[in-house]
């Protein structure tokens, strides 16, 4: 996992509704975010180590992905797409944040923070898994 890769977190029930939110009440032409919380995988792992009582994946500096990046470059070709140069970038640092306020604002979109979604997803997942 690398310390600063990250995306915008929000729970599967949560996005499910923004969409439909979107074809009830969204102007046809208009585009919506529909997206949750911004936070790191660094982050959102430690908060699940903390949920969870489990140890968190170690961090791996982005440095490491980036230098791998032009190390896999020549085999791109033979190498599953998370694994190529450009997998190895992704993996290192690059953020999708989305700014929901335009659906927050105009279709009442509004999910529930990072940490009650995720300890909700987690508790159920530990359940199915007998732990």
């Amino acid at each position: 996992m690398a310390t600063r890769a990250g995306v915008c977190w929000a729970h599967v029930d949560d996005t499910a509704h923004g969409h439909i939110l979107a074809m009830e009440k969204g102007i046809p032409g208009e585009t919506y975010i529909i997206a949750g919380e911004p936070c790191t995988f660094l982050d959102a792992f430690q908060l699940a180590s903390h949920i969870t009582g489990q140890r968190a994946p170690t961090a791996v500096s982005h440095q490491i992905f980036k230098a791998l990046s032009f190390l896999v470059k020549p085999f791109d070709s033979f190498l599953p797409e998370i694994y190529t140069s450009e997998g190895m970038l992704l993996l290192g640092g690059v953020t999708y944040w989305g700014d929901n306020r335009k659906a927050k604002r105009f279709l009442g979109y509004n999910p529930r923070p990072l940490r009650e979604g995720l300890e909700s997803t987690l508790r159920h997942e530990m359940s199915l898994l007998g732990m």
